[in-house]
C-alpha cells in the first residue's frame, strides 16, 4: 500500500508532477515541474495593442515626411497629413500613461519632430550659391547688351503646363537671344528639375539660382531668382529681404556680377518684393537700396510688385537709377547718367502676341509679361 501523504512529499514545490522525458531506474519515471500560472508572460491588452500600433504609425508618417521631398514632390494636402499624424500620434502617447518605458518619451519625440520639420522649410535660406559656368569672357567688350526679365509663374502647387510651359519659354528666349536673363520665381521641383540650370544648359549661358521659399530637400519645391548669362558670372551672393511679412514669406534679391570684358564688369540684381502690401514692399526696396553698389554699373530688374509711381520703386531712383520701361509692377532699373552704358531700346515681350512672333504660338507662359532691354555704350 502507498503511505498516505507519499505523493505530496514528491510533489515539488512549482507545481504537480508530470512525467518527465528520462526514465530513471527501476522503470520509474523522472517527473519536472509545470511552471506555476503566475511565471506566464500576460498577453498585451487592447489599449497597449493600440498605443504600439499608434506608435509604428506615427513614426512611419515622420519617417516619410523627412525623406520623402528627396523623392518627390509632395503636395499641401500631403505635407498636412503626415504633419496631422506624426502630432495627434505623438500628443496621444505622449499624454496617456504606459507600461512600457520610453512610449510617452518616443511621443514626444514625434511632436518634436514635426515642429522642427516646420520650422526647417519656413527658415530663410543660406549657404553658398551654386554657379554653373559655360561662359567665356569676350576676346573684345561688347557694344550692346541685352537683358530680358520675366517672373516666370511657379506653378506651386498644381503645376500645370509646367514642361510646355518651359519648353514655350526656352524656345522665346532662344529667338530674343539675350545676353543676360533675369527670372523671378524660377522653380526647382521634384520631377521637373531647377528651372534655371535647365535653360542654362539648353542655351549655353551661365545659370545660378537662389531659393526663397520652400525646401526642395524636404517638399520637393523650392522657388527664387535666377540670372543667367552669355557673359561669365564671376561672383553671386544672396539677400534675404527685410522685414519679413508675412512671416512665412521670404523675399531675396540675388546679386550678380558679370565680366563683360578684362577689368570690367556690370552688377545685375534680381529681385521679387511681396505682394499686396505697398509699405512692405517699399520698406524691402529700401533695405536692399542702402545694399546696392554704385549705380553706374548696376542693373536691378524684378518683380516690385508695385507700379512705377510708388515708394519702391522711388528708393532705387534715389540711389540714381531710373525706370527703363514704367507701366508695370515689373521693372528694370538702369543706371540714370555717369555711365558707359544707355538704354537703346526698351519693350515688354513674352505676352502671347509677342510670344506667337517669336516661337509661332499666342500662348500664356506666365501671368507676368517680360521686359526686354538693349544697352548700347555710350
Amino acid at each position: 500500500m502507498d503511505r498516505p501523504g507519499a505523493l505530496a512529499q514528491g510533489t515539488p514545490a512549482g507545481g504537480p508532477v508530470v512525467p518527465g522525458p528520462d526514465v530513471g531506474g527501476a522503470g520509474r519515471l523522472r517527473s519536472r515541474p509545470v511552471p506555476a500560472p503566475s511565471s506566464l508572460q500576460p498577453l498585451p491588452s487592447q489599449g497597449q495593442r493600440a498605443r504600439r500600433g499608434l506608435l509604428v504609425f506615427g513614426l512611419l508618417a515622420a519617417a516619410v515626411l523627412w525623406i520623402s521631398g528627396r523623392l518627390a514632390y509632395l503636395p499641401p494636402w500631403g505635407l498636412a497629413s503626415l504633419l496631422l499624424v506624426s502630432v495627434l500620434a505623438g500628443l496621444w502617447l505622449a499624454a496617456t500613461p504606459s507600461r512600457v518605458a520610453g512610449e510617452r518619451w518616443l511621443g514626444g519625440g514625434l511632436v518634436a519632430s514635426a515642429l522642427l520639420f516646420v520650422t526647417t522649410v519656413f527658415l530663410p535660406p543660406s549657404g553658398p550659391l551654386h554657379v554653373e559656368r559655360r561662359a567665356a569672357t569676350p576676346a573684345t567688350p561688347p557694344s550692346t547688351l541685352r537683358l530680358v526679365n520675366v517672373n516666370v509663374l511657379h506653378g506651386f502647387p498644381a503645376f500645370r503646363d509646367q514642361e510646355t510651359r518651359y519648353a514655350q519659354l526656352a524656345a522665346a528666349l532662344a529667338a530674343l537671344e539675350p545676353t543676360v536673363v533675369v527670372l523671378q520665381e524660377a522653380w526647382s521641383v521634384a520631377g521637373h528639375g531647377q528651372l534655371a540650370a535647365r535653360l542654362g544648359q539648353e542655351l549655353g549661358l551661365d545659370a545660378v539660382f537662389a531659393s526663397a521659399n520652400g525646401s526642395r530637400r524636404l517638399i520637393g519645391f523650392e522657388e527664387g531668382s535666377a540670372v543667367l548669362s552669355r557673359l561669365p558670372i564671376r561672383r553671386a551672393q544672396r539677400v534675404v529681404l527685410a522685414p519679413r511679412r508675412p512671416w512665412w514669406e521670404i523675399r531675396v534679391a540675388l546679386f550678380v556680377t558679370l565680366e563683360v570684358a578684362p577689368g570690367e564688369t556690370l552688377t545685375v540684381v534680381s529681385t521679387h518684393l511681396v505682394a499686396g502690401d505697398l509699405q512692405t514692399a517699399a520698406a524691402q526696396a529700401e533695405f536692399l537700396a542702402r545694399r546696392l553698389p554704385p549705380a553706374a554699373t548696376l542693373v536691378v530688374a524684378g518683380d516690385l510688385n508695385a507700379p512705377s509711381a510708388s515708394a519702391a520703386a522711388r528708393a532705387f531712383e534715389a540711389h540714381g537709377l531710373r525706370d527703363a520701361l514704367p507701366g508695370g509692377i515689373d521693372h528694370v532699373f538702369v543706371p540714370a547718367s555717369d555711365s558707359p552704358w544707355q538704354v537703346a531700346n526698351a519693350a515688354w515681350t513674352l505676352r502671347p502676341g509677342e510670344l506667337e512672333a517669336l516661337i509661332g504660338e499666342p500662348v500664356a507662359i506666365s501671368d507676368h509679361p517680360g521686359i526686354v532691354v538693349d544697352l548700347e555704350r555710350r
